[in-house]
């Protein structure tokens, strides 16, 4: 049996100082529709899941 683990992360974009023509907009998110997961995982090496719960908002 194959496990398969999972772990994201969101990290705000750094200013490029590559381009001088770029300029990222600061423009937030606007969704209808957000979708919220959240899990507990054990804290060994393995991380394997405990319980798990989502919320589905609509329209705020």
């Amino acid at each position: 049996m194959s496990k398969i683990v999972v772990r994201g992360y969101t990290q705000k974009m750094k200013k490029s100082s590559v381009n001088p023509f770029y300029k990222p907009k600061d423009v937030p998110l606007r969704h209808d529709r957000v979708f919220v997961f959240d899990t507990e995982t054990t804290i060994d090496q393995c991380q394997n899941f405990k319980i798990g719960h989502f919320q589905i908002y609509q329209d705020g």
